[in-house]
């Protein structure tokens, strides 16, 4: 018996963290559709969270965010930081397979 592992990214919890922490203010709604089509994906690797960690980073007006990032930060550091919010919209499930 194997078991299957499927990492997905719960889109309502992305959409949340953006609005409590004042995220994606400096995009428009076809950059937001983009980034939460990068969010239906199965299987979600850490490169896709980094990649939607900078999507966000980069439609982001670091000085009113309230949490998350800060001006006192790289860009790096910043998008680093965002990952693990990201992450934290993520959620596994498993499936038996013969």
């Amino acid at each position: 018996m194997k078991i299957k592992e499927t990492k997905r990214i719960d889109s309502d919890k992305i959409r949340n963290i953006c609005i409590n922490n004042n995220w994606y203010t400096a995009g428009n709604t076809e950059d937001y559709r983009k980034m939460f089509e990068m969010c239906k994906r199965d299987n979600i690797t850490t490169n896709q969270i980094y990649k939607i960690a900078k999507d966000i980073y980069e439609h982001t007006n670091v000085s009113r965010a309230k949490t998350g990032c800060s001006t006192e930060y790289s860009d790096n550091e910043n998008i680093l930081n965002m990952m693990i919010y990201v992450n934290d919209c993520t959620y596994v499930f498993y499936e038996l397979a013969e």
